[in-house]
């Protein structure tokens, strides 16, 4: 299932030129929302819930998340979105990125004390999603070695896409977060993704659907004893989002 490639040949996102810039205005605005309980947050919104498990497993890193609108939103549209409203109840930081007077995306960091813990219990009480608690594991110090660097796509193995994986994939938010984000960029995404060897990655289901839904799943690690690091997918196929888009 996992074929090592080289690591220039790892999927990269499309670049083109663009006149980015931070707006001050927006993020104040957002400030001005009466905080919401984050255990109720974590429990009604999908994409917040995804985002949340990834910033808690990279234990304290700096790094942010990035949240991406449809291409047709207006900038009014994305205020008004009850999931930018929840933001400022969620994270310590956020700023919105806009392109030609246009917001793109919506960068957040760092969990609120009050989420971890809103995190915690709902983990305990295993009201997280499945497929988060399953395969977003907590980063270590040892994620960044720049030793024995290589990478692997996973191979398609089952082409063939049903009406029960179509609905496995509709109640899975890790694989929907990943569809919609990789479709509103170019048909490219990735995550942080650590602590996976090659055998668990082989002997877990879950990545044989993951490499059904697009052309091109890979999967970068380091270390004397290879783990992985970041997950990277591109090209969703046509026929899964339409087949999505039909059924929602």
């Amino acid at each position: 299932m996992l074929k090592q490639i080289e690591i220039d040949k790892v999927p990269k996102p499309y670049s083109k030129s663009l006149q980015l810039k931070r707006v001050n205005f927006f993020t104040s605005y957002l400030s001005s929302f009466e905080r919401i309980s984050p255990i109720d947050i974590i429990k009604s919104e999908n994409t917040l819930q995804v985002i949340i498990t990834l910033l808690y497993s990279y234990n304290n890193s700096e790094t942010p998340a990035i949240i991406s609108f449809p291409k047709e939103s207006t900038n009014i549209e994305i205020l008004n979105t009850p999931l930018v409203q929840m933001v400022p109840s969620i994270f310590k930081y956020y700023h919105f990125i806009i392109n030609e007077n246009k917001v793109i995306e919506l960068y957040v960091k760092e969990l609120r004390d009050e989420t971890k813990e809103a995190f915690r219990i709902l983990k305990d009480e295993k009201k997280i999603d499945s497929c988060l608690d399953k395969l977003i594991r907590n980063s270590n110090n040892n994620d960044h070695e720049t030793v024995n660097i290589k990478a692997f796509q996973i191979t398609n193995i089952e082409s063939i896409i049903d009406s029960e994986k179509i609905a496995k994939v509709l109640y899975n938010k890790l694989f929907m977060y990943l569809l919609s984000q990789s479709v509103r960029y170019n048909g490219y995404f990735g995550i942080n993704f650590p602590n996976w060897s090659k055998e668990e990655i082989e002997n877990e289901n879950d990545f044989i659907l993951l490499a059904s839904l697009f052309n091109r799943v890979c999967i970068i690690g380091s270390g004397e004893e290879w783990n992985s690091t970041h997950l990277i997918v591109s090209e969703p196929h046509e026929y899964i989002i339409n087949c999505i888009n039909n059924n929602s």
